[in-house]
């Protein structure tokens, strides 16, 4: 992915933007190119949509898939499944070592 590409993303918890000083709400959706958006899903504000994505496939493939993740990626993944309304598989993977 390009770092000037801009992609959306879901706001987790409502911040508000350091550049322009507008107040982003839970639930809405952001705008922001990689560099951006990285750094707001490192932070825990954004929703990172590739996981996102991973979490629609089935119970095997998200094991699957969780094994290869960098260990933040496999925290976000956890929160972001904790906080959705879905399965809690990936919870049963536990914490990376």
């Amino acid at each position: 992915m390009e770092v000037s590409e801009i992609q959306t993303y879901k706001v987790l918890k409502t911040f508000r933007d350091k550049d322009t000083l507008s107040i982003h709400r839970q639930g809405t959706d952001y705008e922001a190119n990689y560099e951006r958006g990285n750094k707001l899903i490192t932070s825990g504000f954004l929703d990172n949509p590739s996981l996102s994505k991973l979490l629609t496939e089935s119970v095997s493939s998200i094991k699957k898939e969780a094994e290869n993740l960098k260990s933040d990626e496999r925290k976000q993944l956890i929160l972001l499944e904790s906080q959705g309304k879905a399965r809690k598989s990936i919870l049963a993977l536990g914490e990376p070592p």
